[in-house]
């Protein structure tokens, strides 16, 4: 089995009192690190050059942006860079691969989301309701264990693939985005 893979089931909580979403609020900034860093791991942009670099992005939660460029740090998605970067909601935010919008900016996401739409990026929250308005990827927690959430339907106007072992995992969204 990959090794990739077996760090992403163990990520997800397939372990038994792994992932545990605790009152430790830095063990749960950790898990969604993890979570974002795999998600990258086991996504296809069919449009990206097998070269280019993926760039992470947070937005409204510095713990989370800090704990994701020190998971990444050193590591590469085959021959891709990563980099991470923090940013406003009101930012740049068409130049991400992976977006995670925090709960504190979920608000504001409706705009957001209606703007990359069709562009090639893999929106995450910890927000609830996310991935039912048009988000691609929602955490949430089910018996003390971090979770998640596809709107497959998101994930096919987005153009992004996540790994069919991946969604596997997942609990299904139903999309209440009309469109």
């Amino acid at each position: 089995m990959n090794a990739w893979l077996i760090v992403l089931l163990v990520a997800l909580g397939s372990t038994p009192g792994v992932a545990r979403a605790q009152t430790d609020s830095s063990s749960d900034t950790a898990v969604k690190a993890a979570f974002l860093f795999n998600f990258a791991k086991f996504t296809e942009w069919p449009a990206l050059e097998p070269a280019a670099q993926l760039v992470l992005c947070v937005v409204g939660d510095g713990r989370v942006a800090s704990a994701l460029a020190d998971t990444v740090r050193g590591h590469r998605i085959g021959a891709r860079a990563l980099r991470v970067q923090e940013m406003r909601i009101d930012g740049p935010v068409g130049l991400c691969h992976v977006l995670f919008i925090s709960t504190s900016e979920t608000r504001s996401a409706r705009r957001v989301l209606d703007s990359l739409e069709t562009l090639p990026v893999l929106t995450v929250s910890d927000g609830r309701g996310f991935a039912r308005s048009g988000g691609i990827v929602e955490f949430f927690i089910d018996s003390e264990r971090m979770r998640f959430e596809v709107n497959i339907r998101a994930m096919d106007r987005a153009g992004v693939r996540l790994s069919s072992r991946v969604l596997g995992l997942a609990k299904i969204a139903e999309d209440d985005h009309a469109r």
